[in-house]
């Protein structure tokens, strides 16, 4: 069950509301406000010369060296205008938040939340099809109502992967989210969600598999 642990914090990082992002999120970086860049701090980039909306395409494009995270593990794109979080907390690897997101209703506003993408690693020795039924009973533990749908298989770079979508309500909020997991290249597996609300998930259609793309495990 030790093994199980820190998953079980992971599912509940994801899905139950959390109040402490902008605590530990930087401030030097262009913030769009009402329809225009407003500068917190001293950003290291010049001023962003897209359109300042919610649409999370403009933020794709890579600048500087700051548009990659790379580790001794894997690498993955920076949107540009995303801030990657420096103490995620324990059992994530990875977490990136849209920092630029502006909520769009009341109850995400209480919560400051915004859209983000995390990256857990896990040992499995079995094959994918095995995982998923573990996965799914960690996150009804969570919150019972829980709704895993749209099930597939594929790849990602080559890497053997499931795809499928969950949904949950918390706090007056349904969020929704898109899973990935990736087969590694030993006894693991690696866990890609985009986590963000069921108002904002179409925005997000294009940019999710995008992001995804990039996402390469290291030989």
């Amino acid at each position: 069950m030790k093994k199980f642990y820190w998953l079980f914090i992971f599912l509940v990082i994801i899905f139950i509301t959390i109040f402490f992002f902008r605590s530990f999120t930087k401030e030097d970086i262009w913030i769009c406000q009402n329809g225009a860049w407003v500068k917190h701090g001293n950003p290291k980039v010049d001023k962003p010369t897209t359109g300042c909306n919610n649409n999370p395409d403009q933020f794709l494009e890579v600048k500087n060296n700051d548009g990659k995270i790379v580790t001794d593990d894997f690498e993955i794109n920076l949107p540009y205008g995303w801030i990657k979080m420096e103490k995620p907390m324990p059992g994530i690897t990875l977490m990136v938040v849209n920092d630029n997101e502006q909520p769009n209703d009341e109850n995400t506003k209480k919560i400051n939340f915004r859209s983000y993408y995390a990256i857990t690693y896990v040992s499995w020795e079995k094959d994918l099809n095995d995982y998923l039924p573990v996965y799914e009973n960690e996150l009804k533990s969570v919150a019972s109502d829980a709704i895993i749908e749209n099930i597939n298989d594929g790849n990602v770079n080559d890497q053997q992967a499931k795809f499928f979508d969950t949904k949950i309500s918390q706090q007056n909020i349904n969020f929704k989210a898109f899973v990935a997991i990736v087969r590694g290249n030993n006894n693991d597996i690696w866990i890609f969600t985009f986590n963000t609300t069921e108002s904002l998930w179409n925005n997000y259609q294009n940019f999710i598999p995008e992001i995804l793309n990039t996402f390469k495990v290291k030989k």
